[in-house]
């Protein structure tokens, strides 16, 4: 029997970093070849008032950029891949691209965000 990769608990997987800057950030995505991506779309449950702010939060995540009903987000795992998301947000659902440097680390992403109550 093999050991996951990773755990599901968030403290487990993402490691809390300092701020990303928006041209380090833009920096890493030109620089970073052989980024696997996905999108998933999350129904609001009205279970949070700022749902950008939840996303972060569970995956221990920078927010490079923000405006109103979006943000561009970045984090590290605990293995130090990197993921970088570009969530939105209205009242319905939130839309979260991601983008990380290996398929199993998006895989990882996506379902700690479709189990996360916004």
């Amino acid at each position: 029997r093999s050991t996951p990769l990773y755990s599901s608990a968030a403290s487990d997987v993402y490691k809390r970093q300092g701020q990303t800057s928006p041209s380090d950030f833009a920096q890493l995505l030109a620089s970073a070849d052989g980024w696997c991506s996905a999108s998933v779309r999350v129904k609001r449950s009205g279970a949070s008032d700022d749902p950008i702010g939840a996303v972060a939060s569970k995956l221990r995540a920078s927010v490079v950029e923000r405006s109103a009903g979006a943000a561009s987000l970045h984090a590290v795992s605990g293995g130090g891949g990197h993921v970088a998301l570009l969530v939105k947000a209205n009242d319905k659902r939130l839309k979260v691209d991601v983008k990380a440097s290996g398929q199993g680390l998006v895989a990882t992403v996506v379902a700690e965000l479709k189990g996360l109550a916004v």
